[in-house]
């Protein structure tokens, strides 16, 4: 009996081209997606950015093609591209929003947050004309393909000659690939020795950056360390004095000790080379050899100068010091004159708001982004300001005009130390302030003031909120509210805006001053103040080198992340102005605020085991950020250049930039340990160190 069943004939120009389609739609989505968002690329980085995604590509390929059903591996095509545009398309707007890449850990812990409480935000990013653009360009194709696919994509199943293919074109980019990667010495360290989401994402292109981020964290889940943490020799050199004091100084003691005394270090009494060699953990002992390499640093002529005096710690939303000046915001130019004067401040930007918290609370970089402080939160957080002074009987608490469980502040605000519960909008907050976006920092400060100044000594901590973004007068109600201040401003209304919005911060500011003149206790309070990040919702779109509002505020336009984070820091006490002004010229980062006021506090530290510095201390000047850019009192390195700029009439030796490097490098991977190791906790776990060792040395 003849057979008539239909037989459909094998189109093998169609099979391949479905083999090729995921990968030819990867190419496309890497190269828009860095035309979109990556300014000034190294020529050399499109190379890898259209290599990568072939071979990552042709392996989902393989896996698309595993069915008998032509329409079910056409199907599964479909869907994966449009999950993929869906990808890159999330990516783009958080890189519009806050002018960085963030990794997987900071998009897990803010994105929930960033669609519930910031709807007008992510609105405004859909529906602008290039949001809409990118939206087109990414799902466009995908939808041709479900409309269209049948023509160009048999569907069939893969064969072994298939994967034969597969494996010649993998092979012939690899050879391509590796070589450029691993020779070119920019490169190799994005990729591994100095790996960092941005430049991942610049150099290699958003899967890749994503891999490797993932692949990264995976290993050291698991305990497997890129690198064993070893200290550079000669780590910590002295430096040439560079705290000026203007005038004569009013304090004559502290010239005096100055001048005779030989200052001890700034240690616990740990022994770290005796903790390595008792410790069963592998991380940990290297954790400890790394810290008992390193050099302390000493006391010094501001060592106590703060003893048993208040704090209030203030992260200023948004804040830039391009918009003080004596006859605009006052208080805020008194503050920053009559106190400690930072000439030369960076506020790394790395991962927003959360990121810019966790390292003025602990001192530490957010080497894991914005999941970083949920994951501290769960650690041993003795040497946090509120841990710290509240071992020593102060009372203390954290206040925030923002939502009270946005960024998980319930649980990390709840863990840094304070005796007091946390206070948000949710959990008691609104009852003060009112429903505005964003909510008024005056009406914070007022309403909380009166819950601490009779309970001294006292420790608070705010996050404000008024100099949120947007930057408009219908979207921003602080803006709205300073409007006439600002309205005849020689500026674009953007940055009138941003300067209203601001104004709140320094009103509040001048009524938190006013509070404690009054109470008679400005001189026993200090205030620390700085934000969390320069202020990126000023520019809708843009990159480094291409942020115009940002530009116009600043005067000049930044070109790379050490000039866009430059900002200001606080450090104010009544007292000080009876002193001559105490200017700071080396560079300051942020991480350096919690060892220097524990040299302010005389409190309970080891200056080993923070990797910032106390300013006033003869540790070596280091200001380091997220892509492994650093500055010191020497000059400045950009990464992304591999070059190295000295200061005007300075000269380094020929092993200095690797040194550095090295100093970065080994920082870095310690900030991550300290974080997924919870290694305080181990270090006063088996040393047996006494946490309230300083308060019975002190009665």
């Amino acid at each position: 009996m003849t057979d008539y069943t239909y037989r459909r004939k094998s189109n093998p120009k169609k099979k391949v081209m479905g083999f090729f389609i995921i990968p030819i739609y990867l190419v496309y989505a890497e190269v828009l997606f860095k035309l979109l968002t990556v300014v000034n690329c190294p020529p050399l980085a499109w190379v890898p950015t259209i290599l990568f995604p072939i071979i990552i590509g042709l392996i989902i390929s393989v896996f698309t093609g595993l069915s008998k059903k032509p329409k079910a591996n056409r199907i599964t095509r479909g869907v994966i591209m449009c999950i993929l545009g869906i990808l890159f398309l999330v990516n783009i707007f958080i890189y519009k929003q806050f002018k960085v890449f963030y990794d997987t850990a900071t998009v897990a812990n803010g994105a929930g947050g960033v669609a519930t409480s910031y709807l007008d935000h992510v609105w405004g990013l859909l529906s602008a004309p290039s949001g809409i653009l990118a939206i087109l360009l990414y799902l466009v194709p995908p939808i041709l393909y479900f409309i269209f696919g049948k023509k160009i994509d048999s569907g069939e199943k893969e064969n072994p000659m298939t994967i034969l293919q597969l494996g010649i074109v993998l092979l012939v980019a690899g050879l391509i690939n590796i070589p450029l990667v691993h020779f070119n010495d920019v490169l190799k360290n994005a990729y591994s020795l100095s790996y960092n989401f941005q430049s991942a994402v610049t150099d290699f292109g958003l899967l890749t950056g994503i891999r490797l981020d993932l692949q990264r964290n995976a290993m050291r889940t698991l305990g497997y360390n890129s690198t064993t943490i070893v200290a550079p020799q000669d780590t910590d050199i002295a430096f040439e004095d560079s705290i000026r004091r203007e005038g004569e100084i009013v304090n004559e003691r502290l010239a005096e000790e100055a001048a005779n005394t030989v200052y001890e270090k700034s240690v616990m009494d740990i022994d770290f080379s005796k903790l390595a060699a008792k410790t069963s953990d592998s991380t940990f002992a290297s954790l400890d050899s790394y810290v008992a390499s390193l050099t302390p640093s000493s006391k010094n002529e501001y060592t106590g100068i703060f003893k048993g005096k208040n704090l209030i710690l203030i992260t200023a939303e948004a804040f830039s010091d391009k918009i003080v000046s004596p006859e605009l915001t006052p208080t805020i130019y008194r503050l920053m004159t009559k106190g400690i004067n930072f000439k030369d401040y960076t506020q790394q930007a790395s991962a927003g708001t959360i990121g810019g918290e966790y390292q003025h609370i602990f001192g530490l970089f957010p080497s894991d982004g914005g999941g970083s402080f949920l994951s501290m939160s769960n650690n041993t957080n003795w040497f946090t300001m509120g841990a710290q002074l509240t071992e020593l009987g102060y009372y203390g608490r954290a206040f925030h005009n923002g939502d009270y469980t946005y960024y998980d502040r319930n649980i990390t605000h709840n863990a840094i130390g304070y005796s007091d519960e946390y206070l948000a909008c949710g959990n008691g907050m609104e009852e003060f302030i009112q429903d505005a976006w964003p909510r008024s920092d005056v009406e914070m400060f007022d309403a909380t003031m009166p819950m601490y100044l009779d309970k001294q000594p006292f420790s608070v901590y705010y996050m404000t909120v008024s100099g949120h973004s947007l930057y408009n007068l219908t979207g921003n109600a602080m803006s709205a509210k300073n409007w006439d201040y600002v309205k005849d401003m020689d500026k674009s209304e953007t940055i009138r805006c941003y300067y209203a919005a601001n104004l709140e911060l320094e009103f509040a500011l001048a009524n938190m001053v006013k509070a404690l003149e009054d109470a008679g206790i400005a001189d026993d309070t200090v205030i620390v103040m700085t934000t969390d990040h320069f202020p990126y919702g000023l520019d809708g779109d843009g990159a480094l080198g291409n942020l115009p509002y940002l530009a116009e505020l600043y005067g000049y336009n930044p070109t790379n992340y050490l000039e866009r984070d430059e900002n200001a820091l606080i450090i104010w006490c009544g007292e000080l102005e009876d002193w001559a002004p105490i200017v700071v010229d080396t560079p300051v980062a942020s991480i350096d605020i919690l060892p220097t006021l524990c040299n302010l506090f005389d409190l309970d530290w080891d200056s080993r085991l923070l990797p910032g510095r106390d300013v006033f201390s003869d540790a070596e000047p280091l200001v380091f950020n997220f892509v492994y850019d650093w500055k010191t009192d020497k000059g400045t390195y950009i990464s992304s250049r591999g070059e190295f700029t000295p200061n005007e009439g300075v000269s380094v030796d020929s092993n200095y930039v690797s040194r550095i490097n090295g100093i970065v490098r080994a920082k870095m991977d310690y900030c991550w340990n300290v974080m997924n190791k919870d290694y305080f906790g181990h270090v006063l776990k088996d040393s047996g160190y006494k946490l309230n060792s300083k308060k019975e040395r002190s009665n």
